[in-house]
C-alpha cells in the first residue's frame, strides 16, 4: 500500500513518511525471519506423527469455538513509531492542518514546536509538552480541515483564502515633474546648422565654435572657407 502511494504520488505530503514505514516493515520481517530460523534450529526434532484422517480433522473443527482462530492468524503486535517516524509524522499532519513546519525531514526543532503551540491554541487543546507524543499525533489525525489561520508575508494580503502579492499604489499625475532631460531632448531642434548659421552668421574662417540651444544641448559649428557656411552637429 505504502509503495503503491509513493509511485503514484512520489511528492506527495505522506511521501517521506511512506518509505520510512516500508523501511520499518522491512526491518520487522527481517527480525522475525531471524527469530523463526533461531527457534527452529534450537527447537529438538519432531516426532513423527501419523497422518491425520478425515475424522480427526472433523473433531479439531468441532471443538473450536466461534471465537477461537488458529495461532497462525493472529495479527503480530504493531511495532511503535520510532522517535524520527514520530516527529516525521507529526509534521506532515501539522503541515496538513495548516500549521505550518516547512520542510517535512524528521528534525524536530523550534519551528516544529511553534507550529505545535498554535495548533495547540488554535484547536483549544492544553498541552503539556511541545515535544513528540503518539497522542498528539492521533488528536492531529482526527482534525478536519485547516486549523492554524493563514498568515501572509510582507507586502502580501489575503484574498479569497490565499496570500497574494498587494499593488504598489499607481503615482498620481498631480505631484509629478517632468524630466528636465526629457523635456528639453523633446524641444532641440533636429537640425543643429541652421541655427548656427543663425547666430553666428557667414563668416569666413570662423574655425570651431561651442554654442548652447536654448534646448539645453550644445553644438559646436565649423565654418567652411569655400562657401562660408557652417556645419553644425550636436554634442
Amino acid at each position: 500500500m505504502f509503495e503503491s502511494y509513493i509511485t503514484r504520488y512520489p511528492r506527495g505530503i505522506y511521501a517521506d513518511l511512506a518509505r520510512l514505514k516500508i523501511e520499518s516493515i522491512k526491518r520487522q520481517a527481517e527480525a522475525e525471519s531471524l527469530r523463526k530460523a533461531q527457534a527452529s534450529a534450537a527447537a529438538p526434532n519432531p516426532v513423527p506423527e501419523r497422518a491425520a484422517t478425515k475424522r480427526d480433522e472433523e473433531i479439531t473443527v468441532a471443538a473450536l469455538t466461534p471465537d477461537e482462530t488458529p495461532a497462525g492468524d493472529i495479527p503480530s503486535p504493531i511495532t511503535p513509531l520510532s522517535a524520527e517516524e514520530l516527529a516525521t509524522a507529526l509534521q506532515t499532519e501539522l503541515n496538513r492542518v495548516g500549521c505550518s513546519v516547512g520542510r517535512v525531514d524528521g528534525d524536530w526543532g523550534n519551528k516544529s514546536r511553534r507550529a505545535l503551540r498554535t495548533y495547540g491554541r488554535e484547536a483549544g487543546i492544553d498541552l503539556a509538552s511541545l515535544d513528540p507524543d503518539p497522542s498528539i499525533l492521533d488528536q492531529l489525525k482526527k482534525s478536519t480541515g485547516r486549523v492554524c489561520p493563514l498568515t501572509c508575508g510582507r507586502n502580501q494580503e489575503l484574498k479569497n483564502g490565499r496570500c497574494v502579492a498587494t499593488r504598489k499604489p499607481e503615482p498620481s499625475g498631480n505631484g509629478s515633474k517632468p524630466s528636465t532631460k526629457s523635456k528639453t531632448a523633446d524641444s532641440c531642434p533636429k537640425n543643429p546648422t541652421i541655427y548656427g548659421n543663425k547666430i553666428i552668421g557667414r563668416v569666413p574662417g570662423v574655425g570651431r565654435q561651442t554654442l548652447t540651444h536654448p534646448c539645453g544641448r550644445k553644438l559646436a559649428c565649423k565654418g567652411s572657407k569655400a562657401s562660408w557656411i557652417l556645419s553644425c552637429n550636436w554634442i
